[in-house]
Parts: C-alpha cells; sequence; structure tokens
C-alpha cells in the first residue's frame, strides 16, 4: 500500500518525499529546511525520470513516457514547492517565535539578577554612623 498525498487526482508525491522537509521543520533553521526541500525535489525529479525511463512499456499504457513525465515530473514538483514554501513559512515563524521568547527570557533574567544583586547590596550594606549592619 503506497501513502500518498495529492490535491490533482492520480498525481502521487509518495510521502517518503515529503518527510524529510517536514523532520527538517523541527530543527528551526529556515536554510536548513530550504536546503532539504530543495535536495528532496531533485531526488523526487531524478525519481519520476528513473521510473520513465527504467519501467516497462506496459506501466505507460495510458500516458507515453514524455507526458507521464511532464505531468507527474512537472505537476508534482509544482505541488511540492507549494507544500514546502508553506513549510519555510512555518519554519521561518517558529524561529522567530523561539528567537524572541529566548530574549524575553535572557531580558527577565537580567532583570532578575539584577534586583538580587540590589537586594545583596542593601542586606551587606553597614551603617556608616556606627559601624554595625
Amino acid at each position: 500500500m503506497n501513502m500518498t498525498v495529492a490535491c490533482i487526482p492520480n498525481m502521487r508525491i509518495y510521502m517518503t518525499f515529503l518527510l524529510p522537509p517536514l523532520l527538517s521543520f523541527f530543527y528551526a533553521n529556515e536554510r536548513f529546511t530550504l536546503f532539504t526541500s530543495i535536495i528532496t525535489g531533485i531526488s523526487y525529479e531524478l525519481a519520476i525520470g528513473a521510473r520513465c525511463i527504467l519501467e516497462a512499456d506496459d506501466t505507460f499504457t495510458i500516458w507515453s513516457r514524455k507526458e507521464y513525465f511532464f505531468a507527474f515530473g512537472v505537476g508534482g514538483l509544482v505541488e511540492f514547492s507549494v507544500y514546502c514554501f508553506i513549510l519555510y513559512l512555518l519554519t521561518r515563524t517558529t524561529a522567530q517565535l523561539l528567537k524572541s521568547t529566548f530574549l524575553k527570557r535572557k531580558r527577565l533574567n537580567e532583570i532578575h539578577d539584577f534586583i538580587k544583586d540590589g537586594f545583596d547590596k542593601v542586606i551587606e550594606s553597614k551603617d556608616i554612623n556606627d559601624g554595625e549592619a
């Protein structure tokens, strides 16, 4: 049983080609997601091309090899590109949110340290009149 995803009937984008970009999303790095998407897209095109060249002629009873490549190779790549673009936007948003959260957390830690240092100075200060704390 092949697991496929497609908006166009009989257009197959196998899940194995969608997984690497999807998994790269969890790294939350835009460049890595883009790189993974490009490499996977090239692999997809090579797989379609290899199928057109290497499979038996009886596979292509409805479509010629050329029609098959243009329908599944070009059409599939367009659909795959839309999927990867959406994933890229999600990755960029996630990376921005993580960076924003990190910076806010860092600022809160700085404020916490400043308040703690202030209390330390108040506690350690001595009365200059009698020399006692």
